[in-house]
């Protein structure tokens, strides 16, 4: 789930869409911040910001900033999350699955990895990574109100890689939604 719930960022002002990506890119600060720093660090005035956590549907800033720190205590991994991991938690067939990829990758004109938070850095990492390994056509996308498919339109051969840990981020499933109407290779 996203902590800024369900948006239409093509309903979006440019300065709601410059608060948006502060707050995205300083998510850890928010619990501690003021509006007025809010506003300062996003160039844009107090209202401006209370419009965009409205618009979120929380009804002030009190409750926004409760909300993202809740939710940051919740996603904290416990002390023994990292002795849980095992090979039983991936599929029987990930190797398969893998290899399906590498051929998509090697045979696709063009490769974008989309990502939101973390994801968005998962993306950004294996952009550059692809990129060292001398793979061309390799970018990274971690703006969701990027127009994607207007970027894609008439681009041949495009496989787009879209990241997410909790496969619900509203972000991540109105871009897959954006994919599939314009038929632009994905795979999750």
């Amino acid at each position: 789930m996203s902590i800024f719930g369900k948006l239409d960022f093509t309903s979006l002002t440019p300065t709601e869409k410059a608060i948006y990506n502060y707050l995205q890119d300083h998510i850890k600060e928010i619990p501690s911040s003021s509006i007025r720093q809010i506003s300062a660090g996003s160039y844009a005035g107090t209202a401006s910001v209370m419009r965009l956590i409205h618009k979120m549907n929380y009804k002030s800033f009190n409750d926004f900033k409760n909300f993202v720190k809740q939710t940051q205590k919740d996603n904290e991994p416990s002390s023994d999350f990292f002795n849980s991991l095992s090979i039983d938690i991936y599929p029987s067939n990930l190797l398969q699955k893998l290899e399906a990829l590498t051929e998509m990758i090697l045979h696709s004109e063009n490769i974008l990895f989309f990502g939101v938070g973390a994801s968005g850095a998962t993306a950004t990492l294996a952009t550059r990574y692809l990129a060292n390994l001398g793979v061309p056509g390799v970018f990274s996308l971690q703006d969701a109100s990027w127009p994607i498919a207007k970027q894609l339109q008439n681009v041949a051969d495009t496989l787009v890689i879209i990241l997410s840990v909790s496969g619900e981020t509203s972000e991540v499933l109105e871009a897959m939604a954006v994919c599939e109407k314009t038929r632009i290779q994905k795979l999750l």
